[in-house]
């Protein structure tokens, strides 16, 4: 998805290009971003069958990334490498579905006023690549103003699949680099693996003619065809929206209303309201991979990435429940260009970066707090951005605290202001467990907690005792949330999750209006776990039928009452309080009978 950052001059932009170039793109600035819209018959070469890369390893496809930086005249305000590894931890997050990832095969800087605040003109950008580009991978260009040949403001702009040096190019607005995992970087990559807009063709008018259709199937069904050729993707002609739902109205040819999604990373739908690819936009990417790797223009993986000496030491630490967990490892390089970390959920069985959890270079640390999720086992990795994909520092594990969340609730409104919203922790204990005093809450509220330092009371489920209050966020909307964190009493707890969900309510409070793209609460508690006391276990009496053979163990009783008269060998007995042995108890001669009695541990 793309944040839409500014509008300059038309919406519609026209660019004076060749003969040549029209015959592989045709990009027109829309909105952020200045990638052309796509024709059906460009794309009947890159139906082809997937097949491995020469460089597959390790069950992934991995390709080089030359990055130039582009700088002022005295070297001042280029990409900073810690922007750089992050946005390229965002990237194989994304394409890690398709098991595609990047490595930085150089990092060129380029000091130049001109080129710095990038106007994209056919000289400009020819003139660029002419300097510093190179065949051999995808050439990204990181300048700290993009704008079109028309005065549009573009965050960024790539080109789809085609046999000539051209479509290597990536060029990229600092400020919109490392940002979300869902935002333009993957965006544009996104067309780099010939996924066109969601909105592509609708967006001109239902009688386009490349206009999709909103029926997935049937005889009204052009989706295979039109818009962005997908039918897992929703006809889109891109629109308003409130708390991330389309409001922009509008119908089909047929009459059918739009209903798009607003989370799909190749529409224009606000950052704040997710990010995905479907699974036949991933199919669309791997068959762009195969494209690619035929083409003998260009050699899309080429470039060879460096020796740099592997991250050692790698310990981790869970912090503040699931909130965070803290990574510390050794440098041992003098050469990487930066680290990315990756994580795994299953065991260490698959791993993948996840969103920003990439750092510059000389940096040993790394605080993971994305998307984590209680009592979960995560599992860590770290590795140089330029060394050889597949080499890591040692593999470490942590397990998080036992957080359960409720889902997403979207905040209600009236005349603007904020009203009274109840959201729901589900799936918990219907009682608080033994081993547990109180219970931790965690409220977080996103939206418009900051500007007038808002600040909206919890209350319980009876709607009128006051838990805690959400203070106000370091800023607006969704870069941070505003949050409130308080104790339920025993009594609370077992009186309101009597049926396995609590009901919280965030109170009203006028001066929290409606203009973000998305507000909503989310509320978070913590369960222990209790784990069975050893000594909660019933004496038992043993008899003679009990020791009938060498090499018995009777553990984890209380108290152990016997009358054996014979013990056979290597026999424990492993109470936890007492054994009582009564009249007529003997050992055979050359048997061993051991007691371990002790407190309970």
């Amino acid at each position: 998805m793309k944040t839409i950052l500014i509008f300059v001059g038309l919406l519609y932009a026209t660019f004076s290009l060749s003969q040549e170039e029209e015959n592989y793109f045709n990009r027109l600035t829309k909105a952020n971003c200045g990638t052309a819209e796509h024709v059906y018959k460009d794309l009947k070469d890159l139906e082809y069958d997937n097949r491995p890369s020469n460089r597959k390893n390790a069950g992934f496809t991995q390709w080089p990334l030359r990055a130039h930086i582009v700088t002022r005249n005295d070297g001042t305000g280029g990409l900073t490498l810690d922007e750089l590894n992050a946005a390229l931890a965002n990237l194989n997050y994304v394409y890690s579905d398709i098991s595609l990832e990047w490595y930085l095969a150089d990092v060129n800087y380029i000091a130049s006023d001109t080129w710095y605040d990038f106007v994209d003109t056919g000289t400009n950008e020819q003139d660029i690549w002419d300097a510093h580009g190179v065949d051999d991978a995808v050439n990204v260009f990181f300048v700290g103003t993009l704008t079109s040949s028309g005065g549009g403001s573009l965050c960024g702009f790539a080109y789809y699949p085609c046999n000539n040096d051209i479509c290597l190019r990536i060029f990229m607005r600092n400020s919109c680099t490392a940002t979300v995992a869902n935002g333009t970087f993957a965006h544009e990559f996104g067309h780099h693996l010939n996924l066109p807009h969601t909105h592509n063709g609708t967006s001109n008018g239902n009688t386009h003619a490349n206009a999709e259709h909103v029926p997935r199937s049937g005889a009204q069904s052009n989706c295979s065809t039109k818009g962005d050729y997908q039918c897992d993707t929703e006809a889109d002609p891109t629109g308003a929206t409130a708390n991330c739902n389309y409001t922009g109205g509008g119908s089909d040819v047929h009459g059918n209303p739009y209903v798009p999604t607003t989370d799909n990373i190749m529409s224009y739908y606000p950052d704040g309201c997710g990010g995905l690819l479907s699974a036949g936009q991933y199919n669309r990417c791997s068959n762009a991979v195969t494209t690619r790797l035929n083409h003998t223009a260009y050699d899309i993986d080429g470039a060879p990435f460096d020796a740099v000496y592997d991250p050692s030491g790698l310990t981790i630490t869970a912090t503040d429940g699931t909130n965070s967990i803290d990574l510390i490892w050794t440098d041992n390089a003098s050469n990487e260009d930066g680290y990315l970390i990756e994580r795994s959920d299953d065991g260490g069985t698959t791993f993948s970066t996840v969103e920003l959890s990439g750092v510059g270079p000389n940096t040993t640390t790394f605080t993971d707090t994305y998307e984590l999720q209680g009592n979960t086992t995560y599992c860590y990795r770290v590795k140089a951005s330029n060394d050889n994909p597949n080499h890591y520092s040692n593999q470490t594990c942590v397990t998080t605290d036992n957080i359960i969340c409720g889902a997403d609730t979207d905040l209600l409104f009236s005349g603007g202001g904020l009203i009274q919203t109840p959201f729901d922790i589900v799936g918990i204990p219907t009682s608080i467990p033994s081993c547990q005093t109180d219970v931790p809450v965690t409220v977080t509220a996103y939206g418009d907690f900051g500007s007038g330092f808002e600040s909206t009371d919890i209350l319980g489920e009876d709607g009128t005792t006051v838990l805690g209050s959400t203070g106000t966020s370091a800023s607006d909307c969704h870069s941070a949330g505003a949050q409130a964190t308080f104790n339920l009493t025993a009594a609370q707890y077992n009186a309101w999750a009597s049926n396995g969900t609590i009901t919280f309510y965030l109170a009203a409070n006028s001066g929290v209006n409606d203009f973000c793209g998305a507000n909503y609460v989310t509320g978070c508690c913590e369960i222990e776990i209790c784990t069975s006391n050893p000594c909660d276990f019933a004496t038992v009496n043993i008899t003679n039928a009990d020791l009938t053979g060498d090499n018995m163990l009777f553990d984890d009783i209380e108290d152990i009452t016997t009358s054996a008269q014979i013990i056979y060998d290597n026999i424990i007995f492993r109470p936890a309080n007492s054994i009582t042995l009564n009249n007529g108890f003997e050992v055979a001669a050359g048997k061993q009978f051991t007691s371990e009695i002790g407190p309970c541990p």
